[in-house]
């Protein structure tokens, strides 16, 4: 009987202590609630901001990899050789100059419709 006596005063000080700090919680909570809405909200729009801004920037840099790309196709198109007609399904360039001006106009393109890619 000592054995159970002893178990339920350190249980019950233990459900004391629980209770106590709970109710405290809770009056808190009641008192400052204001608060706590305005700071979930700066929370969640922070973090919105952040996803959004990172979704943006990693789109940004897809675009950018597909303009590369086709600027650096443009860049080793063929040159065919003078005389030679050009043919629609094989695109090619009359001469090298021809080629890198287009490829330069891709490039320089590139750098200012993404200025903040990788």
């Amino acid at each position: 009987m000592r054995a159970e006596t002893r178990r339920q005063l350190k249980t019950d000080r233990f459900s004391k202590a629980t209770i106590q700090a709970a109710e405290q919680t809770v009056h808190w909570t009641v008192e400052h609630r204001n608060k706590i809405y305005v700071a979930a909200l700066v929370i969640v729009i922070v973090v919105s901001a952040v996803l959004g801004g990172w979704y943006y920037l990693l789109r940004q840099d897809e675009r950018a990899s597909v303009d590369l790309s086709k600027a650096v196709t443009t860049m080793d198109t063929p040159v065919r050789p003078a005389g030679t007609p050009a043919q629609p399904e094989y695109p090619s360039f009359a001469s090298a100059k021809e080629r890198d001006t287009e490829a330069h106009k891709q490039f320089q393109a590139i750098v200012n419709n993404y200025p903040h890619t990788r």
